[in-house]
């Protein structure tokens, strides 16, 4: 007795399950990067000096990437703007991390923080900023992470 051959439209199923199962990752992937840096990438500062928040600057690269996340760096060892990251949800932009280095002072490391949480449908946006030193961590207010900036000669990019 010959065996049945598959009929055509049982290939085509197999094939186009084949595709979905191991394309759609790399397809995903690929949109959702495309995405974030068309919408989010350096033709987005425009609209964070808008909301107040830092600007990625025009000589910084992404230093680690996946669907959920983007961390842009410059100069790991500078006095001032050191990284910002930023957290997705598929093609929508969740919240921006940012990382500022301070002069030492007394031989204590001093960081200033800055994340922005942008707007749902359950939240309204908000910002908090963050003033360290070594270990310690308290909140302050904008305006005293602006005399900061200044009282140590950086720039504030936002």
């Amino acid at each position: 007795m010959e065996a049945k051959k598959p009929s055509m439209s049982y290939r085509i199923i197999l094939i186009s399950a084949c595709l979905l199962a191991f394309g759609y990752e790399p397809i995903k992937e690929y949109w959702v990067t495309s995405c974030q840096d068309k919408k989010y990438g350096l033709s987005y500062n425009r609209k964070r000096k808008s909301l107040g928040i830092p600007a990625i600057p025009s000589h910084w690269h992404i230093k680690e990437r996946n669907p959920d996340f983007i961390w842009w760096t410059g100069d790991e060892n500078v006095i001032g703007h050191k990284r910002k990251s930023i957290s997705f949800s598929g093609c929508d932009i969740v919240e921006e991390y940012d990382v500022y280095t301070l002069p030492k002072q007394n031989g204590q490391g001093r960081w200033i923080e800055i994340e922005y949480n942008y707007p749902t449908k359950t939240r309204k946006d908000s910002v908090v900023y963050t003033y360290q030193i070594e270990h310690t961590a308290k909140q302050v207010s904008r305006s005293m992470v602006d005399s900061v900036l200044k009282a140590d000669n950086i720039n504030k990019d936002y």
